[in-house]
């Protein structure tokens, strides 16, 4: 069986030699992590980068079906597992494995992307919170949901720091949501949903609120306000990416249609993140068999 297994393995990663002329890779270069969930029960484990550290997460469930590849394979693996987040007591601590950068002693230029699902109706949601300890930091800085009226899911996105966004969403759909942050004095703080830009505000201070240390937390935020959801796949990169980079991986919604899947995930195929995500896709299967 071992063997066999090893075989698979080989095979999976020659063929990513064959290229597909009209495929466009849609994940911009400069990954450090990827999360697919797709070894559940154990959540945490990556497909790229360190595992995540958390506590009380439900895992039970599966979620729509997101394709992801490369260029020399595309239908490398898909996976719709999912994890669900709680309104209490639970949180990831995402090890990002950026460091410092943008003229700081902290990682003051990255992008993460989450493809989610809110399912309580409450009034904010907290989605990211930079759990910082510096002593240029006020407070640690978060991306929130903030519920538009007084009941049901249409929300607008942002933060007291920096300002929500005039466009609103409807927070129980799936949606793809990137925030690229570049601090600084020409920097910004920009937010993407289902590669539509939402929010484009200015750049915070060099190693200030919205820098990072070695890790962030999800689905946790000041005075409670995270709610229950579902998360499906979590991404960061070492830099700030464009809106030009961003808009072609997509998400759920395009134009006034949501989709059933999400946009297809097509890595540009560097040696590392192919290897990791072939083997990510062979182990599923081998524990299925």
């Amino acid at each position: 069986m071992k063997t066999r297994w090893l075989i698979r393995c080989v095979l999976v990663l020659s063929a990513a030699g064959l290229a597909s002329a009209d495929l466009v890779a849609n994940v911009p270069d400069g990954v450090t992590g990827l999360w697919t969930f797709f070894d559940l029960p154990v959540y945490q484990t990556a497909a790229i980068g360190q595992d995540l550290v958390g506590n009380a997460m439900g895992t039970g469930l599966l979620g729509p079906d997101t394709q992801i590849g490369t260029l020399h394979d595309p239908d490398l693996y898909t996976t719709n597992k999912v994890i669900q987040t709680r309104n209490y007591n639970s949180y990831l601590q995402v090890n990002h494995n950026i460091g410092a950068n943008g003229g700081g002693s902290l990682t003051n230029q990255y992008t993460v992307a989450l493809d989610y699902r809110q399912t309580q109706a409450n009034p904010q949601n907290s989605l990211f919170n930079t759990y910082i300890d510096s002593p240029t930091a006020t407070e640690p800085a978060e991306l929130r949901f903030l519920r538009v009226g007084d009941e049901g899911f249409v929300s607008t996105i942002g933060s007291e720091a920096t300002g929500y966004s005039t466009q609103t969403l409807v927070a129980n759909d799936w949606h793809r949501i990137v925030w690229s942050v570049q601090n600084g004095v020409d920097g910004y703080f920009r937010v993407y949903v289902d590669g539509i830009l939402f929010l484009d505000a200015p750049g915070q201070a060099i190693d200030g609120d919205y820098a990072l240390n070695n890790f962030f937390h999800m689905f946790t935020g000041a005075g409670w306000s995270d709610n229950w959801g579902i998360c499906g796949n979590l991404m960061t990169w070492n830099r700030a990416l464009s809106g030009e980079e961003i808009a072609p991986m997509g998400g759920w919604s395009i134009g006034d249609t949501v989709e059933d899947s999400p946009t297809p995930l097509l890595f540009v195929p560097e040696p590392t993140s192919l290897a990791i995500l072939a083997l990510g896709g062979l182990l599923a299967l081998r524990r299925k068999q």
